[in-house]
């Protein structure tokens, strides 16, 4: 289910560019990602991601300790400001499709240090991990 949940954090990730892995107020420093941030919570995008978490979790609820995990964590996206989404979602895509790369590339090296990066981010997958257990 912890897995399900990584998947799901990346899959509600919003493509943004960039390969690079800036602190949050680095990238809001960036007049271009600011500028995404703000058309994404204009065209009401933001506001949808707790929405999306909760259905792509709920899709793989096997057991009542899923469904508690996955309301749990639901209700606690909901409590992450909108520039703290964003920049989490980010971070998730650019270095999930990082590894991507690497993997397809067969650049182990590289592959490994970006799972290990992504492990010791306190990212918001830790965060709910943390709140919901």
């Amino acid at each position: 289910m912890k897995r399900t949940l990584l998947l799901l954090i990346y899959t509600i990730s919003l493509p943004v560019m960039a390969a690079n892995y800036p602190t949050q107020s680095e990238f809001y420093a960036d007049s271009v990602n600011a500028k995404k941030f703000e058309s994404a919570k204009n065209s009401g995008q933001l506001a949808k991601q707790s929405e999306m978490y909760s259905i792509g979790c709920m899709q793989g609820v096997k057991t009542d300790a899923d469904k508690k995990l996955c309301d749990c964590a639901a209700e606690f996206v909901k409590t992450v400001p909108e520039k703290e989404m964003f920049y989490e979602s980010y971070m998730a895509y650019t270095i999930f499709q990082d590894m991507v790369a690497a993997k397809r590339e067969g650049n182990t090296k590289q592959y490994e240090a970006l799972k290990k990066m992504s492990q010791e981010r306190n990212g918001l997958e830790k965060r709910i991990a943390a709140t919901c257990g």
